[in-house]
């Protein structure tokens, strides 16, 4: 039964895995059609206005002007596109629906209430756990399905087995999963700093600019709005916000399943117990996590906010 299950866990986090590299896609191109239309109408303001020493005649200034246009309008068709191609919001979705089944697999391996009686496969708890993954995989809607990923010959060393071991369950979830946060932690942190180092080097930019404008003309004026234009998109981009609160929450998990995994080598807690906790502990960040980034995700073009705004992943 746990097969089974696995494999449905394995589809619906294959299927996440696709639609956040659609959700990167459909931003990273946003974001370049949106940084060259803000490049490019600045620079057609700056000749038309005579910049450069009138490097380029009325005949250029406007062809560079019009390139301006179709930048924008590309800029806008490819922002709609993601909005309504839903990636993000459906990778939401489907990486909850993966992380609630896999958590119910090692409930459901180590007898975890209400799978008491689970050592000896009885109908009641296999049909409850049946219907439970149901109740799981309901929570997407029509509209979004799991892709085919079972596991193959090699077979997949993170798949519980009946009946479960404290070592291999030690080993395989909890230590996976704390080496998991401390480089989560890590990548974050990193993200952040860079984003921050990005941005402050476009303020200093911005401010020589600034101070350059006042001195040679307005020529340079348009060429400040447009900085302070990029440094919020590059914040925006990269989800700045994000980033902290995940390098803050992975630090707060990585502690807290160490702790756990301390209480039962202390003695102070059963091989479901252990499971128990473990699991409401991650159950409990990836909802806050879920419903933490739900919160970024834009509204759909016609202006109505996603439907799903299921926070137990």
């Amino acid at each position: 039964m746990i097969v089974e299950a696995w494999d449905e866990y394995r589809g619906w986090a294959k299927r996440a895995r696709s639609l956040q590299r659609s959700a990167e896609f459909w931003n990273f191109w946003s974001l370049v059609a949106f940084v060259a239309t803000g490049l490019l109408g600045a620079a057609a303001a700056y000749f038309a206005a005579g910049g450069a020493g009138g490097a380029l005649d009325d005949r250029g200034a406007r062809a560079l002007a019009c390139v301006a246009a179709v930048a924008a309008a590309v800029s806008l068709y490819v922002g709609r596109q993601a909005l309504a191609y839903g990636a993000e919001a459906g990778w939401l979705r489907a990486r909850a629906i993966a992380e609630s089944i896999k958590s119910e697999c090692f409930r459901f391996a180590a007898g975890v209430h209400p799978y008491e009686a689970v050592g000896d496969a009885p109908k009641e708890a296999l049909a409850l756990f049946i219907e439970r993954r149901g109740a799981l995989a309901g929570r997407a809607g029509g509209d979004l399905t799991a892709e085919d990923d079972p596991v193959t010959d090699k077979g997949d060393d993170r798949r519980p087995e009946r009946p479960l071991s404290d070592a291999w369950y030690i080993e395989k979830r909890i230590d996976g999963q704390i080496h998991y946060y401390a480089s989560g932690r890590e990548k974050n942190e990193k993200a952040y700093a860079r984003l921050r180092d990005w941005g402050f080097a476009v303020g200093i930019v911005t401010t020589v600019v600034s101070t350059a404008a006042a001195y040679y003309g307005p020529q340079l004026a348009v060429w400040v709005a447009v900085l302070t234009t990029f440094g919020a998109a590059i914040s925006a981009y990269g989800l700045a916000d994000r980033q902290r609160y995940l390098a803050s929450t992975y630090a707060g998990m990585k502690g807290g399943l160490e702790r756990i995994k301390e209480r039962y080598r202390a003695g102070g807690m059963s091989l479901p117990e252990l499971v128990g906790a473990a699991e409401d502990l991650m159950e409990s960040e990836h909802s806050a996590w879920i419903e933490r980034m739900t919160r970024t995700v834009p509204a759909q073009p016609d202006g109505k906010p996603e439907p799903d705004k299921n926070t137990n992943g």
